[in-house]
């Protein structure tokens, strides 16, 4: 069986670069011939391990629409050309690309391979939340029967799967739940700093966005008491940053928020051994979502760091103690409650060591592609 894992992505070093690769790699050790081929922004083409970059020209180009249909032309001309190039038996594994006629042309083509489709959201209502209506009209018109088109769909949660497979209009579609995962041996296990009640760090790592919800913990930090003091660092950029940042001055808070930019290697490293507790994703209810699994909270339990969501994460059973749920809704973050957390953590000096045992264990991309093989096996 040969497997070609297809996506577009703004550079090889993005996250979904990353974690294409990695799923990539995670199938070839388990024995298939695997590629991914990966389409790219300007000064990324070539191969890499057998991997392929096709380089495209980005959307932002200055020539506007022209360029952002030039783009998908090339996109859809790579996919078209993986797809007539594979036989019965072989499968693209293709992240679920924009609803437009250039892709559904080429899903509705006769084939020999088979097509999986991979979803990370609730695509209508994200982009209803979002304000981009052209993907919300476009999907409308082309979603139904793209998704009809393929032969099988993976959703990152259960939730997700089942509304592919109802926009597919085909209840006896087969899919499959498979969670976002992580290579372990990536990430290197933290030292975790003492907590003494003198202070507490939380950090937040990644592209910051409004389902990330970090406006309700700066709301927290706002009616805090200073006891103790409590500083959020942010390590990345997003198109909220800057909102951010104004929200910080504006509650008089912007000594306790520390901006670092985007992050990585020994830097980055340096931050998570500096924090107590890691801070995920607080607000999916606003792109329509209870469930989620991210690659963010992924890598904190790789890493050892305990850490807070606002969601329902299928990574990780109730039981799961080193994770904190607050609800899902757009209240302030209650820091007392933080606090008691991290005290409790805290208590556990191998509190770190016992995550990366956990996420080796469940999380590990290995984990993840082993059931990914057995869907290929039972829909070829």
């Amino acid at each position: 069986m040969k497997v070609v894992c297809f996506s577009e992505s703004d550079g090889t070093l993005s996250g979904v670069g990353t974690k294409l690769r990695s799923q990539t790699a995670a199938l070839r050790e388990l024995g298939l011939d695997a590629q991914l081929v990966l389409c790219v922004n300007r000064g990324h083409i070539g191969r890499v391990g057998g991997d392929a970059f096709i380089t495209v020209r980005p959307l932002n180009d200055p020539t506007g629409v022209a360029a952002a249909v030039r783009r998908y032309f090339a996109i859809a001309r790579a996919l078209k050309d993986v797809v007539s190039s594979l036989d019965k038996g072989d499968v693209v594994y293709l992240r679920f690309p924009p609803p437009i006629p250039l892709y559904w042309w080429v899903l509705r083509k006769k084939r020999r391979c088979t097509v999986v489709s991979e979803h990370q959201s609730i695509e209508a209502e994200q982009t209803r939340r979002s304000g981009d209506h052209a993907y919300r009209l476009l999907d409308r018109i082309f979603g139904p029967s793209m998704r009809r088109s393929v032969d099988g769909i993976v959703g990152m949660t259960p939730d997700i799967a089942e509304y592919q497979v109802g926009r597919s209009g085909d209840p006896a579609k087969p899919h499959t739940a498979i969670e976002n995962g992580i290579a372990t041996e990536s990430v290197p296990l933290r030292t975790p700093p003492p907590f003494t009640r003198e202070n507490l760090h939380l950090l937040f790592v990644g592209s910051v966005s409004i389902w990330h919800g970090l406006d309700r913990l700066l709301e927290g930090l706002a009616h805090h008491d200073g006891t103790p003091p409590v500083t959020l660092h942010v390590a990345g950029s997003g198109r909220e940053l800057l909102a951010l940042e104004a929200l910080a001055v504006d509650r008089g808070i912007a000594d306790s928020v520390r901006f670092h930019g985007f992050l990585s290697g020994a830097p980055l490293d340096r931050v998570f051994d500096a924090a107590h507790i890691a801070v995920g994703s607080l607000g999916i209810h606003r792109i329509g979502l209870r469930q989620e699994s991210t690659l963010k909270a992924c890598e904190y339990c790789a890493r050892g760091i305990p850490f807070v969501i606002g969601y329902d994460d299928p990574n990780f059973p109730l039981s799961f103690p080193y994770l904190m749920h607050v609800p899902p809704d757009d209240s302030r973050i209650d820091l007392r409650a933080l606090i008691a957390f991290a005290e409790a953590m805290y208590r556990e000096p191998g509190h770190h060591r016992a995550m990366r045992a956990y996420a080796q264990a469940n999380l590990d991309w290995i984990v993840k592609m082993r059931k990914l093989k057995a869907f290929f096996e039972e829909i070829t």
